[in-house]
């Protein structure tokens, strides 16, 4: 279904080049709905518990995905999905984790970001991230993100608010420490490397890891 043809025609030329325009059909809003909709259930009932400030909405919301989903509804106003390409940074200024890059660029996440007023919904596979805001329904600083029905095409360069790159930055960090690889891990890893170092340096994995250190260094 849709996770085939994103996988086909938006996952695989995301990963296989630098990002300038992939086009997408009817399928990409199905896809990225379905992945928002299973975020936003599996946390509603600890999200509403922190939050119940936001309990109309996010009934609302996964009623309104539901039908879109089950082609009860052709659209899902008033909501929106955007999709940012992540892709290698010319620069990282300031002070970041270590595994930054590696987080943003190889890792799977999905979670509510909120704080008292505002609530995006955020899922995330590898290099590509999918939000959808439900308050503000509308958010500023987003460009070129937006996935709309009928098809289309998501163009570089593309921009996100600054708030949510401070988000990212402090997702990473929680992320980061809750998944950093045990000591019996480590040595794994470091076992495979000295075994087959050419297959590390060849790999995407390596990649990210050698441009952070470089980026961040630097």
């Amino acid at each position: 279904m849709w996770e085939k043809e994103f996988a086909e025609n938006f996952f695989t030329p995301a990963h296989d080049a630098d990002f300038h325009r992939i086009g997408y059909g009817p399928w990409m809003l199905k896809f990225c709905v379905s992945v928002s909709w299973r975020t936003l259930k599996v946390n509603a009932e600890q999200l509403l518990g922190d939050s119940p400030q936001f309990t109309k909405r996010v009934t609302d919301a996964l009623q309104c995905w539901s039908d879109f989903l089950l082609n009860k509804s052709g659209n899902i106003t008033p909501y929106e999905q955007h999709v940012f390409v992540l892709g290698f940074p010319e620069r990282m200024e300031g002070k970041f984790p270590d595994g930054f890059l590696y987080y943003l660029l190889r890792s799977i996440d999905a979670t509510p970001a909120f704080s008292r007023t505002k609530l995006s919904i955020y899922s995330k596979v590898l290099r590509i991230m999918i939000l959808a805001p439900l308050s503000p329904l509308h958010p500023s600083g987003l460009r070129n993100t937006r996935v709309f029905a009928g098809g289309g095409a998501m163009i570089s360069p593309q921009q996100l608010g600054g708030e949510f790159g401070t988000f990212l930055l402090a997702r990473a960090k929680e992320v980061l420490q809750i998944s950093s690889p045990s000591e019996a891990q480590r040595r794994k890893i470091q076992d495979e490397m000295l075994r087959n170092p050419e297959r590390v340096l060849k790999s995407e994995s390596f990649q990210v890891k050698a441009a952070e250190h470089e980026l961040i260094e630097t």
